[in-house]
């Protein structure tokens, strides 16, 4: 399952194979579309982007949910492997952020 958010129809979409509206997409649409992170990437089509964009910023809640209710996947012989963004919350100062989107930036005092 690939969450994704759909900016055109504005709602999250589930992309899955075994799903008939989704049967025809490549894997690597829906891949590159789920970690389309905005402002770090374009939209995939001009329309689709990271599925944590709407109300589901936990993507990873949502397989293990799906895998273990709907699909009867036993949790103790399943792994969830997450490629987050994710950091410590409690780490940041201000000016921070600037640094680390843009690691070679100006304004670190440092150049392209």
């Amino acid at each position: 399952m690939h969450p994704i958010f759909d900016l055109v129809s504005n709602h999250t979409r589930f992309v899955k194979p075994w799903k008939e509206e989704y049967a025809a997409w490549p894997a690597a649409r829906a891949i590159l579309a789920s970690c389309s992170v905005p402002t770090y990437f374009p939209p995939v089509e001009g329309q689709y982007v990271d599925g944590g964009v709407g109300a589901y910023t936990n993507p990873c809640y949502l397989a293990a949910y799906e895998a273990h209710l709907c699909l009867g996947w036993n949790p103790a012989k399943t792994t969830l492997i997450s490629l987050g963004t994710g950091r410590d919350p409690h780490t940041r100062q201000p000016g921070d952020a600037d640094r680390s989107r843009f690691p070679n930036s100006p304004r670190t005092g440092t150049r392209f």
